[in-house]
């Protein structure tokens, strides 16, 4: 899947078939198989090949060179004495953590011209809904906007990461002072603000682009990321992930869905789990060098 992360022109790109992103690519290999007749290319058994079919069902865009992404240039070596992060360590209790979370609440609805956002995604068992990414924004203590937008197919992280994407986008468009934004993983929040390479590149090159303007426009704006815990159920936050839990987005049989990478990853790795238990479940395969425990 890293072949998407490459430039348009890179030469293994140009080897790749593939529909969708691929069809990006503006030259074409000598030897890319498009080029030969449809008998000779079905005997054609390759990882190159193999990779076309896979990117097939991909829809997960990457920044292969962005300018953003480049030393100096990102959003935390600019601006990131601006950027906040308070982390829930495991050493503070619950109790203690509340009080933490209502102090910060507090201070910043204090704040003149300042926003508050809570955002929380949810992914359904089955495979017939799509996965949800929720989030609201509340300004003065009034609500100014909520919404639970339907993702796709996409693990928890993709979705908490794209409800960040979601909160901060409608947030700056206030021109606020100061945006507090509270959520359940401090770990997508720090990747929002990541432009490099990785899984939710594009959420996070948003992000960056967004928060880049509004803090470049005033030296006083602040963006403060608040780390809370699900069990918790709290306030803003809590509200957040009702309104994901309680959406629901079937899928359209007419429209193929949104696939993100860490979605395709984490069903090749149960693929492979699932085919090893099932070969290891016969003598031939497993020999006789294993102690059964059961």
């Amino acid at each position: 899947m890293r072949v998407v992360t490459l430039s348009p022109t890179h030469p293994i790109r140009t080897l790749v078939p593939g529909k969708g992103l691929l069809e990006e690519t503006p030259l074409r290999h000598r030897f890319h198989v498009t080029h030969f007749e449809d008998e000779v290319r079905d005997k054609i058994k390759s990882s190159v090949c193999g990779i076309g079919h896979q990117i097939s069902h991909f829809t997960e865009r990457f920044h292969a060179d962005s300018e953003l992404a480049r030393p100096g240039h990102r959003l935390m070596d600019v601006h990131g004495h601006r950027i906040k992060f308070y982390e829930a360590s495991k050493d503070i209790k619950d109790n203690e953590l509340v009080n933490r979370l209502n102090r910060l609440h507090f201070a910043a609805e204090m704040v003149p011209n300042s926003v508050i956002v809570g955002v929380d995604g949810a992914v359904p068992k089955g495979n017939h809904t799509q996965a949800v990414a929720a989030a609201i924004v509340r300004k003065g203590g009034q609500p100014y906007y909520e919404e639970a937008v339907p993702f796709g197919k996409a693990t928890s992280t993709d979705v908490e990461l794209r409800a960040i994407v979601i909160g901060l986008q409608k947030a700056v468009s206030y021109n606020p002072s100061l945006i507090t934004l509270f959520t359940d993983s401090l770990s997508m929040a720090r990747l929002s603000v990541d432009p490099s390479h990785h899984p939710g590149q594009f959420d996070s090159h948003l992000v960056c682009v967004n928060l880049s303007q509004w803090l470049a426009d005033d030296p006083r704006r602040e963006v403060a990321f608040v780390h809370t815990r699900s069990h918790l159920k709290w306030g803003i936050h809590h509200e957040a992930h009702t309104l994901a839990k309680r959406a629901s987005f079937p899928f359209n049989p007419g429209i193929p869905p949104r696939v993100t990478f860490n979605f395709i990853r984490r069903k090749a790795t149960e693929a492979c789990k699932d085919e090893w238990q099932r070969l290891f479940s016969s003598a031939d395969y497993r020999g006789h060098h294993f102690l059964r425990t059961v």
